[in-house]
């Protein structure tokens, strides 16, 4: 035997080696580490993960980002562990890592969601340095603009021009800014983005400060700039008049208590839930029948058409809401606290008119509520209307570009992508593409409930396990 052919002998056994599987998630955020953590966990065939983050760090994302200790979790530290199998894991961490003042952390504390961010980073890079498991990940500073298909795959390219092959895509870009508000001539004492630290610090402490919207963002932003010393008056306007309520204490745990075949109709589920809550007498424990529901809202909402999600929409989205996300015990009892005082003022209504005032360098701001109007003069006015949903108006180039390209769709709703049950995007003519996934927010039109960290953990293992079956095929 020639020694060429000795060599070509040597070389069959690494042709045969396929190299390993490439995921891209675009987006890094908390949604990319729990799904990095399912496919990272137990002795599996090797997966190589790129994670395409703009921000500098990746792990928190928007919605952990914040540095404000005033902002706190809104669900208990036993449900936000990155693993479905152990509770105490993030609580172990904080107490290793972020030490209480005082005593320890325990399951039912509601820790700062910037300590929850450090987690998410240290999980990360965890999972990156630990060489022996099944998961090779790589991290790129970057934006993500653009999707092409290839003959197995896609190809996605970055802003700075840069391409990335991959086998497989997820999308899990978060939520976005909300909604602009049309404000013309008032547009420099509107701030549009309620994370933005650098334009809150440059609200006067002696302002007019008026908050559009009344949700769980509207409260840690008020919360945030009266700790930064604002002493002017506050306003915040809900439009149907529906506040957050916060969390029993202590906690009461349920199992779920509503069974299939749910109620068609969201007047007969509503009067479900309302008897629901009516027949226990126990302060407190409407919280916990509203928590049992969790597991099954996904499905609940599946078995819903179309018309009845509107009507949801429509006349039910805002009560829910308010009873379903709460604020930390601890955060809501200093906004009630605040409530007390003439600092914040709640106002029932929408706004319908802002217009600049030119002399005073403020605005006027209108607020409707049927018949009724109310005229503020406002130093600033801060936009906490809640992310912006629908993917064809969205600001993120990639989604656009989805959009244009045909590649994806919005939901009939218009809360999100349009995904299938397994996650899969649908393009325009509402095929479900094998390899491009949709994970957190993105997929809201399909799941609904997918706001929280137990939620979207939950979809991390299920996607994880569709991926480790494409990867076994390939």
């Amino acid at each position: 035997m020639t020694i060429l052919a000795r060599m070509r002998g040597l070389m069959q056994p690494l042709r045969a080696r396929k190299a390993p599987y490439h995921l891209v998630i675009c987006g890094g955020g908390a949604s990319a580490v729990l799904l990095c953590h399912a496919l990272a966990r137990g002795d599996r065939a090797p997966v190589r993960i790129t994670i395409i983050e703009q921000r500098e760090t990746a792990g928190p994302g928007l919605a952990y980002g914040t540095t404000c200790p005033a902002h706190l979790l809104n669900v208990q530290a036993r449900r936000m562990s990155v693993t479905t199998d152990d509770s105490d894991h993030f609580v172990a961490w904080l107490n290793a890592c972020r030490p209480k003042p005082e005593g320890v952390w325990v399951l039912d504390d509601f820790a700062p969601r910037a300590d929850f961010g450090a987690y998410l980073v240290d999980t990360l890079r965890g999972l990156a340095a630990d060489k022996a498991g099944s998961a090779v990940i790589d991290i790129v500073c970057g934006t993500a603009v653009d999707l092409e298909r290839r003959d197995r795959g896609w190809t996605v390219r970055l802003e700075s021009g840069r391409r990335v092959d991959a086998d497989a895509v997820c999308l899990a870009t978060g939520n976005e800014s909300p909604y602009p508000l049309g404000v013309g001539s008032a547009g420099a004492i509107v701030l549009q983005d309620p994370w933005n630290a650098v334009d809150k610090a440059a609200i006067p402490k002696n302002g007019v400060v008026l908050i559009i919207g009344a949700a769980l963002t509207a409260v840690d932003i008020a919360l945030e700039i009266i700790d930064s010393g604002h002493r002017g008056q506050i306003f915040m306007t809900s439009r149907r008049g529906f506040f957050p309520q916060t969390h029993a204490t202590p906690p009461h745990w349920l199992p779920p208590w509503l069974d299939s075949p749910y109620p068609k109709t969201i007047r007969a589920l509503f009067e479900a839930v309302r008897a629901r809550v009516r027949a226990d007498t126990s302060d407190g424990l409407w919280q916990a029948d509203i928590d049992a529901l969790r597991p099954v809202l996904p499905e609940l909402w599946s078995s819903l058409d179309v018309t009845e999600r509107k009507r949801y929409l429509r006349h039910v989205r805002s009560v829910w809401e308010a009873h379903r996300h709460r604020v930390a015990p601890a955060a809501f009892d200093r906004f009630a606290d605040a409530l007390k005082s003439p600092q914040i003022i709640l106002l029932r209504g929408r706004l319908t008119t802002l217009e600049a005032d030119p002399g005073r360098g403020a605005a006027r701001a209108e607020i409707s509520c049927g018949l009724r109007a109310r005229s503020l003069l406002v130093d600033r006015v801060i936009n906490c209307t809640g992310p912006r949903t629908d993917p064809a108006r969205s600001a993120n180039p990639l989604l656009q570009g989805l959009i244009a390209s045909g590649l994806a769709r919005p939901d009939p709703l218009r809360l999100s992508l349009d995904v299938d049950d397994e996650d899969r995007v649908l393009d325009r003519s509402g095929r479900a593409q094998e390899t491009l996934f949709a994970m957190g927010s993105l997929t809201r039109g399909r799941r609904w409930e997918i706001t929280a960290v137990p939620e979207i953990r939950t979809q991390a293992v299920q996607l994880s396990e569709r991926l480790r079956c494409l990867m076994s095929r390939a």
